[in-house]
């Protein structure tokens, strides 16, 4: 039969309602395979069989089905929440003798938590019922005013085979109806068992999600970023180069070892085999979301001790509450989650929350926000910038717009890497965003930008009205003077070639405005004078600048003519005319052109002056690379060096 898309279907239901003997008289596999299991007849772990639907309108497709079985008793619901990260569809089983059970309405709202809304409902033992229709009515009680109002519920009986065929045409009819699995080119295989067969290393298997894996492919093992490759791929023991989104999925790996209950590197339930590299996190931002289906539910209070259960993993965690010290049942509000261990989370990832008793389920939530900053919640266009994302988990464009207006600028690099929308989703978004600038690869918000550009002019004619003899502000000055101002460091630099745009003029490591011109007053023009007096009276042996640069004045006039370039430094003590240095070069290269080669202490001997002078000079002309030093010998690069 041909296959449409790789399905999944998880089972949930009451302890002893029968669903593991359901899916074996659906399949014809006992979901069972502990011997425990098998001696106590009772679900401890997650089974997995293969089921082949027909899609009622094509006869000639359908589905490769996996069916992931979980346990229905109150002390197995991690068990049972490890097996619904990734399902399309639910079997809810419920035994007609017993009715709806406390473990039903856990497993139900767990369902409803994480938007399990497409399923049916089986009506298991159907040949103890005596009144069919008073026990669909009870059921349909239960379903009333959620997704699952409408969803058919079947009576079958698993042991004479009476209403399986319909309950396979309901399950079908119901994965035509549930969206098809998304390649966002961000695969996800969220680990449920991890095994070591006789000579084929570490097996993991799971349910693939956000992108296909391929045999032969660099993977990476989170939270953690452990490294391996994956050397074989199955499904449902059939041999595979490239697993596709939807499958359950058993992954070979290379280079992977087991992390015994989690311990040490290696991979365990609750790890992800993944593509990307990075990005796994103790903080989350989250709208936690109460059902209000029992009477005196246990409360969910700010600071409190919690349970995380995503995907297939279960974490510590502490939740913290925006604006509230309670979550009342039927309400939702944003807040954040400190875990103790790292989440390795999408934007848009549901989880559950149960007590750190691990006896009652609490509430579901959203993922709204990965690698978050802790408590910036409580700011208020933080805040307004998760409900707006709260409120429209699915529109990229509505994510995109709030990070530009929360955040001023992003990088497009790497922009929602651990989300569920596609590269191409995320491009368009920001393309159609109004009222940006783009500088390189950054995106800034055109008002944000517009301020950040008049804060800078301020800072630059500030600098000038300051210090009118200089001739710019040090870029390195400048840049310190704009980090309260821009959204991020790496933007400085197109902000400098943004103010050239401008007119403002940059230049020998300073920045000035366009219409600006050094002035210098009488008493800066006379100290000028006599420094110029000293420095001229032996303009090739000057003296140290100690002796003749005492005062603010002498070190401000100072200041006027290394910026002007009429003097040059050569280290902290000594400076130059500048004329007067080009002359000594001069000579040197002329010297060494004569020569071939030649020491300072030949230097000196030659041309007279002094060891102080000649040194710095010559390593002046070493930085330029007109000359090359090779121990205490110098000599000109090349002949045409000069």
């Amino acid at each position: 039969m041909p296959s449409l898309a790789p399905r999944i279907i998880g089972t949930a239901g009451h302890i002893d309602h029968g669903k593991s003997t359901l899916v074996e008289a659906l399949t014809g596999t006992n979901p069972d395979r502990l011997p425990e299991e098998i001696k106590r007849g009772l679900t401890i772990e997650l089974g997995f069989a293969h089921l082949s639907l027909t899609d009622p309108l094509h006869p000639g497709n359908g589905w490769h089905a996996g069916l992931v079985d979980v346990p229905g008793h109150a002390d197995y619901v991690r068990n049972m929440l490890a097996g619904l990260g990734h399902v399309d569809a639910a079997l809810l089983v419920v035994a007609a003798d017993d009715g709806w059970m406390p473990q039903t309405e856990e497993h139900f709202e767990i369902l409803l938590h994480l938007h399990i809304d497409h399923g049916v409902v089986a009506l298991t033992k159907s040949d103890l019922l005596a009144d069919r229709g008073t026990a669909e009515e009870n059921i349909r009680l239960k379903l009333a005013g959620t997704p699952w109002a409408e969803a058919p519920v079947v009576p079958v009986c698993a042991l004479g085979g009476e209403g399986l065929d319909e309950l396979r045409a309901a399950l079908a009819e119901v994965l035509r109806a549930a969206p098809l699995p998304r390649d966002v080119r961000k695969p996800r295989l969220q680990v449920d068992r991890v095994f070591s067969p006789r000579g084929a290393g570490t097996v993991v298997t799971g349910t693939l999600s956000g992108g296909v894996l391929q045999t032969g492919e660099d993977i990476f093992v989170q939270p953690g970023g452990l490294s391996g490759r994956i050397r074989g791929l199955q499904n449902h023991g059939r041999a595979l180069e490239t697993a596709q989104p939807g499958m359950r999925t058993a992954a070979r790996l290379a280079s992977i070892e087991i992390a015994h209950d989690g311990a040490g590197e290696g991979a365990w339930r609750g790890h992800t085999v993944t593509t990307i590299p990075g990005g796994a996190s103790g903080v989350l931002h989250a709208q936690f979301t109460r059902l209000d289906r029992r009477p005196d539910p246990p409360p969910l209070r700010h600071g409190c001790k919690v349970w995380l259960h995503h995907g297939t993993s279960s974490h510590e965690a502490r939740v913290y509450l925006a604006g509230v010290r309670e979550l009342l049942p039927g309400h939702s509000c944003i807040g954040e989650l400190r875990t103790r261990a790292p989440v390795f989370a999408f934007t848009g990832d549901r989880f559950v929350l149960r007590d750190f008793s691990r006896r009652h389920t609490l509430a579901g939530g959203l993922v709204l926000e990965t690698s978050a900053r802790p408590r910036a919640w409580k700011q208020p266009r933080w805040l307004h910038c998760l409900e707006q994302w709260a409120a429209h988990p699915d529109n990229v464009s509505v994510r995109v717009a709030g990070l530009l207006e929360r955040d001023g600028c992003f990088k497009k690099e790497g922009l929602l890497q651990l989300s569920r929308f596609t590269g191409a989703e995320i491009a368009a978004a920001v393309d159609a965003l109004p009222d940006k600038v783009v500088c390189g690869d950054w995106i800034v918000s055109a008002p944000r930008w517009q301020a950040v550009l008049a804060a800078a002019e301020e800072i630059i004619r500030a600098h000038h009205r300051l210090h009118p003899s200089e001739p710019g502000q040090k870029l390195s000055d400048f840049r310190t003077a704009l980090l309260p101002h821009l959204p991020d460091t790496a933007l400085s630099e197109p902000l400098i070639n943004a103010l050239v745009t401008r007119g403002f003029v940059r230049g020998q490591g300073v920045i000035r405005a366009g219409d600006f011109h050094a002035e210098i007053s009488p008493a800066q023009r006379a100290s000028c004078d006599q420094l110029r007096a000293v420095l001229a009276a032996d303009k090739y042996s000057p003296p140290n600048l100690s002796t003749f640069v005492q005062t603010a004045q002498d070190r401000e006039a100072l200041q006027i003519l290394l910026n002007s370039r009429e003097v040059t430094r050569l280290n902290e003590e000594t400076v130059m005319l500048t004329d007067a240095l080009l002359v000594l070069k001069q000579l040197i290269i002329a010297h060494l052109r004569r020569q071939g080669r030649e020491t300072i202490a030949g230097l000196r001997d030659a041309l007279g002056g002094t060891r102080r002078i000649l040194v710095p000079v010559c390593e002046l002309l070493d930085r330029e690379r007109i000359t090359r030093r090779e121990g205490d010998w110098r000599s000109l690069i090349s002949r045409n060096g000069a």
